[in-house]
């Protein structure tokens, strides 16, 4: 977490398994990556996995960029349960 330290940040939790409200939540977090880009608003994004037993870093950056998005303010989290 030192990383983000004095940052803004934007976090939210998903699972690239989910059917229902992690596809809103990304898509969401894509159209907001966009809106702070065009503000020239230095804010990082976080996503989270809730399934890390699934979800390792490349599975997560596939369905991140699955959405036509660049990673360069988006920081993308799993880990052990």
């Amino acid at each position: 977490m030192s990383d983000f330290k004095g940052k803004v940040l934007i976090v939210d939790f998903i699972f690239t398994r989910c059917a229902t409200v992690s596809i809103p939540m990304t898509a969401n977090m894509t159209e907001l990556q966009e809106k702070l880009k065009d503000k020239k608003l230095e804010v990082e994004i976080i996503s989270i996995s809730v399934d890390p037993d699934v979800d390792t870093p490349e599975i997560l950056k596939e369905y991140v960029l699955g959405y036509g998005r660049e990673l360069t303010n988006w920081t993308l989290l799993t880990g052990d349960a």
